[in-house]
């Protein structure tokens, strides 16, 4: 999805990528929430603004049920 407006404020973008214990803006925190959730899943998000648009690119590795039943047969070989 984009957006073609001038894209997220800098204390949104600070909060989301910088947040800690401390926020500026309630949608800085639910992004920084939402970056900490992907990133626990060893995925990532990237906020990216180009001339006319911009946009959150997200990288996520979705492992299917036949993957997982794969990798546990082969600890268990393992074990």
């Amino acid at each position: 999805m984009t957006h073609s407006g001038q894209g997220l404020p800098s204390d949104v973008l600070q909060d989301m990528f910088e947040g800690g214990n401390q926020w500026n803006t309630q949608e800085g925190l639910g992004l920084y929430m939402s970056r900490k959730i992907l990133s626990r899943m060893s995925g990532h998000v990237h906020y990216v603004r180009e001339q006319n648009k911009c946009y959150f690119l997200i990288d996520l590795e979705i492992r299917t049920r036949k993957e997982r039943q794969k990798n546990l047969r082969a600890e268990s070989m393992l074990s």
